[in-house]
């Protein structure tokens, strides 16, 4: 395969990653200690309405997160879904573990529609879905995924020519968006024998008058601050917050470097995701949004968290954050936790 990331078969981040950082035994106890890793009831939620996807405004340009990396971008017309994961489970063999906190979407899959591109930034199962996809494909006109990953879209019965694989630094013009490539730090595979045969990546997507960024899953590390320079500043960005651990924190983010990766990044606003919809990591449910939020705070970065579903419109000059996800916690732990709701302006 024709890429300088790419060698001996493999392809390879920027820097030396190890999966594993370091092991303990530890880790399997943290593995079985209930430690509020699911919310003690589902989530609040907001239903997107149908409507949303007909005669959007030219000029708008809103995000709704579906939960988890699942997100839908309205820019000047055009509708994106990024990284399409809509199923009950993250896992091949659907464990408990991976299943998903809530019972519903913000919106049933088959309800989506006029679904201009779909960006998938890497190939685990839970960032690409295969039923997703396949309910999906005939709604979809166009697809942008990392190189390699187009392979399995087209064994999914996608049209090789609604597919542009690109590597880091390609960029392709898709109905007037640019979409970029850019590198992140983690790795591929959805099975025993497949690890990193197929590019991960993050995203930059620019139309004529809006400018986001899209992490997909990483590790902190340089690569934030070079696509800073290339492409920022970013009106708004949506960065991996969540399912992290000390023992692999060099293929995720611990949530402090979420914030300092929206600085990286030169973003005037970011939103946490990748977290509050399935247990992957031995955390509680609520550390990388709490602990993300008071970061943001403390180093006064604009930080938005919406609800599941609720429409965030990025050109409004100010939002509130509810705190939403302060009423799910246990009493102790949210009578130390200030209570007053935060506005956030551009």
């Amino acid at each position: 395969m024709q890429s300088a990331n790419y060698k001996s078969g493999k392809f390879h981040n920027l820097e030396e990653t190890k999966q594993l950082t370091e092991f303990s035994w530890s880790m399997l106890k943290e593995s079985f200690a209930k430690n509020n890793k699911r919310p003690s009831k589902e989530l609040p939620m907001q239903k997107v309405s149908t409507s949303f996807f007909q005669s959007p405004n030219l000029d708008d340009c809103k995000v709704i997160w579906l939960g988890h990396s699942a997100l839908i971008i309205q820019i000047e017309g055009k509708h994106i879904l990024l990284d399409p994961m809509l199923g009950d489970n993250t896992m091949p063999v659907p464990f408990k573990r991976g299943a998903r906190f809530n019972e519903e979407l913000p919106i049933d899959i088959d309800q989506l529609s006029n679904i201009d591109l779909a960006i998938i930034s890497h190939n685990h199962y839970d960032h690409m879905d295969k039923k997703t996809i396949k309910r999906l494909a005939h709604k979809i006109t166009r697809f942008a995924v990392p190189l390699g990953v187009d392979k399995y879209l087209q064994k999914w019965g996608i049209e090789k020519q609604k597919i542009s694989a690109l590597d880091w630094w390609e960029s392709v013009e898709i109905n007037d968006l640019k979409i970029v490539a850019t590198p992140s730090r983690h790795f591929s595979g959805r099975g025993l024998f497949d690890s990193n045969e197929s590019l991960w990546a993050s995203w930059v997507i620019q139309s004529k008058k809006h400018n986001l960024y899209f992490s997909g899953d990483s590790g902190y590390g340089k690569h934030f601050k070079q696509i800073g320079e290339k492409y920022g500043p970013f009106d708004f960005a949506m960065l991996e917050c969540g399912q992290y651990d000390r023992h692999w924190n060099q293929i995720h983010m611990l949530p402090k470097q979420t914030v300092q990766a929206a600085i990286d990044l030169k973003s005037k606003r970011f939103m946490p995701i990748h977290w509050g919809v399935f247990q992957l990591a031995n955390h509680s449910w609520d550390h990388p949004v709490e602990t993300a939020f008071n970061e943001a705070q403390r180093k006064n970065v604009s930080i938005i968290v919406p609800q599941m579903g609720e429409i965030v419109d990025i050109n409004q000059a100010s939002y509130a954050n509810k705190l939403w996800w302060r009423e799910l916690q246990p009493q102790t732990t949210a009578e130390a936790l200030r209570p007053a709701t935060v506005s956030v302006t551009r």
